[in-house]
């Protein structure tokens, strides 16, 4: 019970976090900022669904999965347009297939049994 509740405060939290983020300024940090935490607050209620449900874990697990594999773009995006400030333009082309990379991971389970 009271992991429970220590999860439904962090997603609480976490959603809080974002909404307050796009209220304080509508950039594109911001929204990046706002993706990375509303993933994570996604990630951890898809995994306490998979827990306390009585049907259908393995739907709720594949879904913190696929939310799982949204993460290291999102938080790698609002690391460098939040943080540094940076424009997304001033990187190479070899950057941004490497950070385009764990959607390919992501479709791949979609195809194989």
């Amino acid at each position: 019970m009271s992991t429970v509740i220590i999860s439904i405060t962090a997603i609480i939290a976490l959603l809080g976090g974002a909404g307050f983020a796009l209220y304080k300024e509508r950039s594109l940090s911001s929204w990046f900022l706002f993706a990375a935490l509303t993933s994570t607050a996604l990630l951890e209620l898809f995994d306490l669904l998979s827990l306390s449900a009585t049907a259908g874990e393995l739907f709720w697990k594949k879904c913190a999965v696929t939310v799982e594999a949204l993460l290291p773009p999102f938080w790698i995006l609002c690391s460098l347009t939040f943080a540094r400030q940076s424009d997304l333009r001033k990187f190479g082309a070899a950057f941004k297939a490497i950070l385009a990379s764990p959607s390919c991971f992501q479709s791949c389970p979609a195809y194989c049994p």
